[in-house]
């Protein structure tokens, strides 16, 4: 399972907490529409917004869309290329 954060900044320079993202890689065969992976949003109080194949899932299927144009060896996460990545010690 992967998970995105994320954020906003408003015009007056506040900042927002907005939905988390989730991906989830299910067994092969299990979502032929989505290449095998589930989406879903969060808010950061737990509630569901939508998830694929269950409440508000039309709401994600752009995610599914979107991840599928990506190369077939990268099977659906976007990867930052390595140059561009942040150091860690």
């Amino acid at each position: 399972m992967l998970a995105e954060d994320s954020f906003v900044v408003n015009p007056n320079g506040r900042v927002a907490v907005v939905p988390l993202f989730l991906m989830e890689k299910l067994a092969s065969g299990a979502g032929a529409d989505t290449h095998d992976w589930r989406y879903a949003t969060i808010m950061s109080n737990g509630s569901l917004i939508a998830v694929t194949g269950g409440k508000g899932s039309a709401n994600v299927k752009f995610c599914a869309e979107c991840h599928a144009t990506l190369a077939d060896d990268q099977d659906g996460p976007f990867v930052v290329p390595e140059a561009l990545r942040a150091g860690f010690p």
